[in-house]
C-alpha cells in the first residue's frame, strides 16, 4: 500500500476504495477505513491538512488489527513544518559549499538556526538508508573531489531523480520519509 501521493486527488481516490483494499500490517481485507485528518503546519504560517489517517478497524466483531496509518501528498515532511522543497533548498545550499548558517539562512525558511543544526544532524543520521536505496536505483556519480560523504549522497540524489524536488521524488518513489531512520 502507497502511503505518500502524487496530489490530493489520488488521495481521496484511495479513501474510496478503502474497503476492498487489505491492511498492510494484518493483511485482513474490508477492514480499513477513514480515520480523521492529520493536520499540522502546511506551510511556515499556515495550519491546515497535511494527510489522511486510516486504520484497520479493530472491534469485538472485526479482526483487524486496529493499526493505524497516514496517507499523504509527497511533498508533505512527516513531523516538520516546512516542505521538501524547503529541505531541498537547504541541501542545495550545502551542495554549493556554504555552511550550514549561510544554507539555512539563504534556504528561506523561518524558523531558528538550531533547526538548521538539527536538521543537517539528521541528514547525517539517514544517509546510510539513503545511500542504500539509491543504490538500487543506480551506481553514485563519478565524483572528482573527495567531499564528504553526505555531498556524494545528494549527488547521487539530485543524479537518480534528475527533477525539480529530488527528496519529494523519493518519498514517492520508495514510499518511505526523506528522514526517517529505519
Amino acid at each position: 500500500m502507497r502511503f505518500f501521493f502524487r496530489n490530493w486527488k489520488d488521495i481521496q481516490l484511495v479513501c474510496s476504495n478503502l474497503a476492498a483494499m487489505q491492511c498492510p500490517e494484518c493483511g485482513a481485507t474490508g477492514f480499513l477505513i477513514r480515520h480523521g485528518y492529520v493536520r499540522g503546519y502546511v506551510s511556515h504560517d499556515r495550519r491546515g491538512i497535511r494527510g489522511q489517517r486510516i486504520r484497520c478497524k479493530k472491534s469485538p466483531r472485526r479482526n483487524g488489527c486496529g493499526v493505524s496509518r497516514s496517507l499523504k501528498v509527497g511533498t508533505t515532511l512527516p513531523r516538520r513544518c516546512f516542505d521538501t522543497g524547503d529541505l531541498w533548498r537547504f541541501i542545495e545550499q550545502l551542495r554549493q559549499g556554504r555552511s550550514i548558517k549561510s544554507a539555512w539562512e539563504r534556504s528561506g525558511v523561518p524558523l531558528s538556526l538550531d533547526t538548521g543544526y538539527h536538521l543537517y544532524k539528521r541528514l547525517c543520521l539517514c544517509q546510510t538508508i539513503i545511500r542504500t536505496r539509491l543504490f538500487s536505483r543506480g551506481p553514485p556519480p563519478e565524483t572528482k573531489s573527495a567531499g564528504l560523504p553526505i555531498f556524494q549522497v545528494f549527488d547521487h540524489l539530485k543524479v537518480i531523480f534528475k527533477d525539480q524536488c529530488p527528496v519529494s521524488r523519493y518519498q514517492l518513489e520508495f514510499q518511505q520519509s526523506f528522514l526517517a531512520l529505519a
